[in-house]
């Protein structure tokens, strides 16, 4: 049985800084707030902002600095990065799952399960 927290448990800073190749664009380490950003060379665009201590993540998707597309969802259990893939687990009344990939093209994909 997986352990619950009462935050979201999230990789480790230099694993962000080389999944996404850059600083945070924003970030409130106090808060358990950090925002990365990732454009790929046809123009298209993921932020992924996770506040750690509310469980939340969001993840907007930009095509030529236009946002195309927002998700955000709560009850954010374990994020991991691991063979080039961001990976991130939620729990409440479903599962629920994110993946996000960067190389060679920014890739975001969201999906839940009834449990």
């Amino acid at each position: 049985m997986q352990e619950i927290h009462d935050y979201t448990e999230t990789p480790e800073d230099l694993e962000l800084l080389e999944f996404f190749e850059a600083e945070p664009i924003e970030s409130e380490p106090s808060d358990g707030f950090w925002c990365y950003e990732f454009t790929d060379g046809d123009g298209v665009a993921v932020r992924l902002s996770c506040n750690a201590l509310a469980k939340s993540v969001q993840t907007d998707l930009l095509v030529r600095g236009r946002e195309v597309a927002t998700v955000v969802h709560e009850g954010a259990e374990e994020m991991k990065i691991a063979n080039g893939v961001l990976r991130c687990s939620f729990a409440l009344d479903q599962l629920t799952q994110l993946e996000v990939k960067v190389r060679p093209n920014v890739l975001v994909q969201w999906s839940s399960l009834r449990v």
